[in-house]
């Protein structure tokens, strides 16, 4: 069954399960729905080129370059980062329209803020998936 949108455009740091919990999850999800729409899009950073990632043939895998260090230092890592989010955000600038459905999750944190963003100049869904909120934070913080 496809669905209204056309596209289905999946932005995370972490897609493989030998990542990380974020990185199975993101897999999951990712087998599960690339069949649905006429173009599902995986954009994530080359971090690992050789993993073993599912091929899905209904699924197209792009992935961008960025500038990577292994530095603990604080603007070497905090360049790492922005340059990481200029990456999503160059392809979701060049990319997204109203038959786009963006889906995203909670990290990286700046790129939700460069999402809402293009969200203003351009008319795509957008469906955030968070599942790493611990509910104890709420608590000690009132909310």
């Amino acid at each position: 069954m496809k669905l209204d949108f056309k596209r289905f455009l999946v932005l995370s740091e972490y897609v493989h399960k030998e990542q990380n919990s974020t990185g199975y999850y993101w897999s999951q999800l990712i087998d599960i729905l690339g069949n649905k729409y006429d173009e599902t899009i995986l954009v994530s950073p080359d971090i690992y080129k050789n993993s073993g990632f599912k091929k899905i043939d209904s699924v197209i895998h792009y992935t961008f370059k960025f500038y990577k260090t292994k530095s603990l230092s604080t603007i070497p890592r905090a360049l790492s980062q922005l340059s990481q989010q200029l990456g999503f955000f160059k392809y979701l600038i060049k990319n997204v329209n109203k038959k786009t459905i963006v889906f995203t999750g909670t990290n990286p944190p700046l790129l939700l803020i460069l999402i809402a963003i293009v969200k203003k100049f351009k008319n795509f869904k957008w469906i955030l998936l968070v599942h790493d909120v611990f509910p104890e934070n709420f608590v000690s913080s009132g909310i």
